[in-house]
């Protein structure tokens, strides 16, 4: 499909031509001569770039670039607002012309821009993975007991991160009421590293199921077992942090056993701030003969535990021995949250 520009300016039609003798059939121009119209055909067309003229015989140009850019699909179009005066407050888009325009000037930018959209434009095959990879995500769970929620941000489009967690509530015998989760950290961001993904949740779930059942008897067992399928399977050294765990609400405990996650991260009641716990233990995949070994985390004075991806550990700034990032993200980000004692109606009102 070829790109769409959606021109909103009282006459269109010299800026139409240029841009057609720019791009020739490259491009699909549409236009509008009034905001109102702007909006529709902004609606009806998802352009990838809006050139906006301020002065629109029903409305300011600012008023309809910033409408445009707050709509759901707003981040995903490129605004060009083209303006002879002042700013007023709170306008929003992405390029500011001064009018009048350099019509070169234009026209290179919008060239680069194109060609920008062109190049991050992800393939069907990539748009369905990251489909499936989103459908693998697990919904929040609250209730009086706990709140369970996720962060997850690939770097990339696809994300070499994957999470999982459920709840088994207490049945009529007494049995269950626990939380069941794990987190991993597969290399890269691309479509050969979403297959290890899908095969490493695979195998941890059938793992973590067996341990829900009583066939394995600890969480180091479910490391034990994913282990020596990455090691006996794959033809290569197949390196994956994790981390898996159990919360037992009736003991009021936390098991959890990880395999080259570096931290945990714990709120206690009355402090303002997680404490990073350092976690030491062997990576999946290394070696056949790895130990692992389980812990235990008493929540009598817990709120809060994070269990996360290093691709988060390393943004955080708790960790006493060392500097942060001067970086807003480098890596893909995921987290598992979980706040004891508070539904999420309580989360609203928590500072």
């Amino acid at each position: 499909m070829k790109p769409n520009i959606l021109v909103i300016r009282t006459n269109p039609d010299e800026m139409v031509q240029s841009i057609e003798e720019a791009f020739g059939e490259s491009v699909d121009v549409i236009t509008a001569t009034t905001g109102l119209a702007g909006f529709f055909n902004y609606q009806q067309y998802n352009p990838c770039i809006v050139l906006v003229d301020e002065s629109l015989p029903d409305m300011n140009g600012m008023s309809v670039a910033t409408i445009i850019k707050d709509t759901a699909g707003g981040t995903k179009s490129l605004v060009y607002l083209f303006i002879e005066g002042q700013l007023w407050e709170h306008t929003r888009a992405d390029r500011f012309i001064s009018k009048p325009e350099d019509k070169g000037l234009l026209l290179k930018q919008l060239k680069t821009d194109i060609k920008k959209i062109n190049r991050d434009k992800p393939s069907d095959s990539l748009l369905n993975a990251i489909q499936q990879q989103n459908d693998m995500l697990p919904k929040a769970i609250s209730n009086s007991k706990f709140t369970i929620e996720s962060i997850f941000s690939a770097y990339d489009h696809l994300s070499g991160d994957s999470i999982n967690f459920w709840y088994k509530a207490a049945d009529d015998k007494g049995n269950a009421d626990k939380l069941y989760g794990y987190l991993f950290d597969c290399e890269g961001h691309t479509l050969s590293s979403y297959g290890q993904v899908g095969s490493t949740w695979l195998s941890m779930k059938k793992s973590m199921w067996n341990y829900q059942v009583g066939i394995y008897k600890s969480l180091a067992d479910v490391l034990r077992a994913v282990n020596q399928d990455f090691v006996t399977l794959y033809d290569k050294l197949t390196l994956v942090p994790t981390i898996c765990f159990c919360v037992d609400f009736r003991a009021n405990v936390m098991h959890y056993a990880p395999a080259g996650i570096p931290y945990i991260h714990v709120k206690k009641k009355g402090e303002k701030c997680h404490e990073a716990v350092l976690l030491q233990s062997p990576i999946l995949g290394y070696e056949m003969d790895s130990e692992f070994c389980e812990y235990e985390l008493p929540l009598d004075d817990v709120t809060e535990v994070v269990l996360s991806s290093d691709g988060l550990s390393d943004l955080l700034i708790d960790h006493a021995d060392e500097e942060p990032l001067e970086i807003a993200k480098n890596d893909d980000v995921s987290a598992i949250y979980i706040r004891l004692g508070h539904s999420s109606e309580d989360l609203l009102t928590v500072n």
